[in-house]
């Protein structure tokens, strides 16, 4: 026999296999899971030029600090969820430069590097002190600019910056520009800059602009400069690239693009940490249509469990980081063994049935990962009930197999239009499943940009046995009183999906960012769980409306049903219950009964206990125990 040693390792982050599974993802072959944990590169490209230090009507800040805020709360975020991704800051538009390349108006302003507090707190304290004084010039980068500069050079900075960066290689890169200049060139800075994007995209970097406006303009359309510059930088295909991130289908002039139409720093800060976030891809598998026709997908986890980073070892006087091994040995010989020297069998009957290397993961293989369509249905057969696992949403990877994404939209389309819903089998590994796609629409906010793109809601179907039927009391139609006070009831008790943060663990992060930063005291966290107060006097008001029109003005009257009493008298149905005899007053009245073990049964247990404390004997035991106890003391000669 062989058995693991016992060692563990568990240096990895509690939700970085499997997208917070415990035990992985049922629906998600190991095999086929996206390696989107790898590590990420940012570098926050901000305009520094002078109509970027403009603020907006009632902001407190310009549009350049902003961004400078949120790269500093960006690199923070960091520090807790991912302290080895990289995040550099590089202004343009400044009179002097300051880079690599030694470019004509850039300015490295924070390398890429790990988040360090020192690094936080030098872009925190030049916001606050542009603030605190009014001066918003970069006078230390030799002032701002009033007059366009090149893109093209921007751009090829933050391209040296990456290749020029051992830890990004192979690592997620990405660059986030910020800038409210509509058209920053002419037509041949044009053409350089989309030579450009196409060299940034082939060496994998993405590119994300941020374009700044105040409240009350008009919707941000992109003009021919960063449409083109946009389409150039844009991945083949408008689904899913080769990192499984979700794509917008349709125009690529605004891919890429967020535009704030709010100068709340809160705001702006929440929309860079979204995009900043990476988008955590299961898997990518294709969906198999009778006729040998397949539509690539990528599947994408909508809920996951989110808790606490788990423990890590680390040396007691240094502090560093404990590597751990497992290893398998014998139990009789003592020896290490190879995985090919370790066996599998399985017993069965008075023997065991031994598996050949390979032979388990035979019986495991159903062939390659996919979605076989079985069908379609209305609908609305799909109750609510059916939901019992968290649904998926799966949309079209181009990049996997070209024409997916028109394929996928022709499709949902459809099955929009008919009311319908596709059935398919989920072949994987494990346990077979039978899901449901549900199609979903695509969704464009006001600015014109994608905010739900074209694809299917996957929900595993239950199996059968995980159904049941509970048996209801027949009971008469309801008054329409009653039934016009449920509806009312159930609109009052309505409440917008809007989550609030556990205050327990934003508790935690805000104490673990406290002492990365060396902040002395950290950030109030406000408990919002609880219930809106206006919200529930609302729904009381409504229940007490249900409860009259369904019970009357009385309300709901419990039924009581008086049990029969015990009667020992002559009309009785009952036995007569037996009362408790009184304690004997002296040691000779106990002596008495010593020998009549019935008469001392008939005593509490209270009684028997309050004896024995008084004359020295053991109190624990049952009934039985106790009198035998006592009777033996009193029989004793010396009592």
């Amino acid at each position: 026999g062989a058995s693991a040693s016992n060692m563990d390792d568990d240096l990895d982050w509690a939700d970085e296999d499997g997208g917070g599974f415990e035990g992985g993802d049922p629906m998600v072959d190991a095999n086929e899971r996206v390696p989107w944990n790898r590590k990420d590169c940012m570098i926050f490209l901000i305009d520094a030029r002078k109509q970027m230090l403009t603020k907006a009507p009632g902001a407190q800040l310009p549009f350049a600090h902003l961004a400078l805020e949120a790269a500093a709360d960006c690199m923070a975020d960091r520090i807790i969820t991912a302290d080895t991704d990289l995040v550099g800051v590089v202004l343009f538009g400044t009179k002097d430069h300051e880079n690599p390349a030694h470019l004509r108006h850039v300015w490295v302003l924070a390398d890429l590097a790990e988040s360090s507090a020192a690094t936080i707190r030098t872009l925190k304290n030049r916001v606050a002190e542009a603030s605190t004084f009014g001066d918003f010039n970069f006078d230390d980068c030799g002032g701002s600019l009033d007059e366009p500069v090149s893109i093209a050079d921007m751009l090829h900075c933050t391209q040296l910056i990456f290749s020029s960066h051992a830890q990004a290689k192979g690592a997620q890169k990405r660059v986030f520009l910020f800038t409210c200049d509509e058209s920053p060139g002419s037509a041949d800075q044009l053409e350089q800059a989309k030579i450009k994007a196409r060299d940034m995209k082939d060496s994998d970097i993405q590119l994300q602009l941020f374009f700044m406006q105040g409240a009350g303009h008009t919707p941000f359309e992109p003009p021919n400069f960063w449409r083109e510059v946009l389409a150039a930088s844009a991945r083949d295909g408008t689904g899913a690239g080769a990192d499984g991130d979700a794509g917008a289908d349709g125009d690529a002039a605004v891919e890429g693009l967020v535009v704030f139409g709010s100068s709340n720093p809160a705001d702006v800060q929440s929309a860079v940490r979204r995009s900043s976030q990476k988008r955590r891809a299961l898997s990518q598998l294709p969906l198999r249509i009778p006729g040998g026709h397949d539509i690539a997908l990528t599947l994408y986890s909508l809920v996951a469990k989110k808790g606490k980073p788990s423990k890590r070892k680390i040396e007691r006087r240094t502090n560093d980081l404990v590597v751990t091994s497992s290893f398998l040995m014998c139990k009789a010989s003592g020896l290490k063994l190879r995985p090919s020297d370790v066996g599998y069998a399985l017993p069965v009957g008075n023997g065991a049935a031994l598996f050949e290397p390979g032979e388990r993961e035979k019986l495991k293989d159903f062939g390659a990962s996919r979605l076989e369509l079985l069908g379609f249905k209305d609908a609305r057969r799909l109750k609510p009930f059916h939901n019992t696992r968290s649904s998926y949403f799966a949309v079209a990877n181009d990049a996997a197999r070209p024409g997916s994404a028109c394929a996928c939209r022709a499709l949902a389309e459809e099955m929009l239009a008919t009311n319908s819903m596709a059935v398919a089998s989920r072949v994987t590994s494990s346990a077979p499943l039978i899901v449901a796609l549900l199609p979903q629409s695509e969704v464009r906010n006001a600015e014109d940009v994608v905010t739900l793109p074209w694809g299917f809601h996957m929900v595993p179907l239950p199996y059968s046995d995980d159904l049941r039927t509970v048996p209801m009391p027949s009971q008469g139609p309801p008054a329409e009183k009653a039934v016009q006070a449920a509806a009312a009831l159930a609109l009052a008790m309505e409440a917008p999906y809007q989550p609030p943060p556990n205050p327990e663990l934003a508790s935690f992060q805000a104490q673990l960012e406290a002492h990365a930063l060396d902040e002395a005291r950290a950030a109030e966290v406000t408990d919002a769980t609880g219930p809106d107060p206006a919200r529930v006097a609302g729904a009381v008001a409504a229940a007490e409306a249900f409860k009259e029109a369904l019970f009357g003005p009385d309300g709901y009257v419990e039924p009581t049903e008086s049990a029969p009493k015990r009667s020992g008298g002559a009309g009785g149905s009952g036995a007569a219950k037996r009362p408790k005899a009184s304690a004997p007053e002296t040691l000779e009245d106990w002596r008495a009964l010593a020998g009549d073990p019935n008469a001392l049964k008939g005593f509490s247990n209270d009684v028997l206990k309050n004896f024995c404390k008084e004359n020295g004997l053991p109190v624990s035991g049952a009934k039985g125990v106790l009198v035998e106890r006592i009777q033996g003391f009193l029989l004793d000669g010396d009592a």
